[in-house]
């Protein structure tokens, strides 16, 4: 799962640098006229990133020695998600902008590569 994962953030950002950044794509660090419903739906997205937290009492079930499952997270499962999670959203607002899709495989065309994508991560 992790090769599968890895392969496809490398498959979209591979596309997302060989098709270039677009004339007119707007990089900001802090938008100008961010009302309070805009953030809440910021931090929203940061939830939906993480929500699949919840496998990790099955995977700790599933455990010979579940009393080493902190020390997976902490030195492989964390670190890779978060690398992950930062070099994709780096990339991806680099070369989209604001006009970034909320899921980064909608950025791909529907040809082959979106199809691998998603039977990668099905």
């Amino acid at each position: 799962n992790m090769f599968s994962l890895t392969f496809v953030v490398f498959l979209v950002c591979i596309y997302l640098m060989v098709q270039g950044r677009q004339d007119g794509i707007v990089t900001e660090a802090v938008v100008e006229g961010l009302d309070v419903l805009e953030v809440f739906q910021a931090i929203s997205k940061f939830a939906f990133a993480y929500a699949g937290q919840f496998l990790y009492l099955e995977m700790m079930a599933e455990m010979k020695e579940p009393n080493d499952f902190p020390k997976s997270l902490v030195f492989a499962a964390a670190p890779y998600q978060l690398s992950m999670y930062v070099f994709m959203s780096t990339v991806g607002y680099y070369y989209l902008g604001e006009n970034q899709p909320d899921l980064i495989l909608q950025a791909l065309p529907f040809n082959w590569t979106r199809v691998l994508a998603s039977t990668l991560l099905f």
